[in-house]
């Protein structure tokens, strides 16, 4: 369960070190890094704040993604299977939610 302890909280820090950039808004309109739907291409402006939003919920996910898998792998009597279930669960159900909430900040931004 060591190695996938090791593994869960790489993950997470990944997730940290990645939304840096986005919170930072340097990371320019391109098609490889960043929330890439046509509305946020279009328009740099919309680019820089959605992704600065969806990169505060990606460090959250991190965060919490390292929090889970710590407090997991000292719960008494966690199996390995139940560990990856719960840490599976827990980045799907956070990033999930993280995606959704940026979705639903860019439908504030009106077309011009």
């Amino acid at each position: 369960m060591r190695s996938l302890l090791i593994t869960y909280l790489s993950v997470g820090i990944l997730f940290v070190a990645i939304s840096v950039p986005l919170i930072r808004r340097s990371v320019p309109p391109n098609r490889w890094y960043g929330f890439r739907l046509r509305r946020t291409l279009e328009d740099p402006e919309v680019w820089y704040a959605v992704n600065a939003h969806l990169g505060r919920r990606l460090s959250w996910v991190g965060i919490l993604l390292m929090a889970a898998s710590l407090a997991c792998y000292l719960a008494p009597g966690m199996t390995v299977d139940a560990y990856a279930r719960v840490i599976l669960v827990v980045l799907a159900v956070s990033l999930t939610v993280a995606i959704l909430w940026s979705m639903a900040y860019l439908r504030t931004f009106h077309h011009s």
